[in-house]
């Protein structure tokens, strides 16, 4: 996968972290499915 490309969702996903969101929250947020691949290789980072 492209890291570029996930920059921003990373930094969206920490911020959320760091504010106490829900990460099913975040992951609507980012329109991703919760427990999808996308987020899996996302929480691997």
């Amino acid at each position: 996968m492209n890291r570029v490309a996930y920059t921003k969702p990373l930094t969206f996903r920490s911020w959320c972290s760091d504010e106490g969101i829900d990460r099913e929250l975040a992951e609507l947020a980012l329109a991703h499915a919760v427990g999808s691949q996308v987020e899996q290789w996302l929480r691997s980072q």
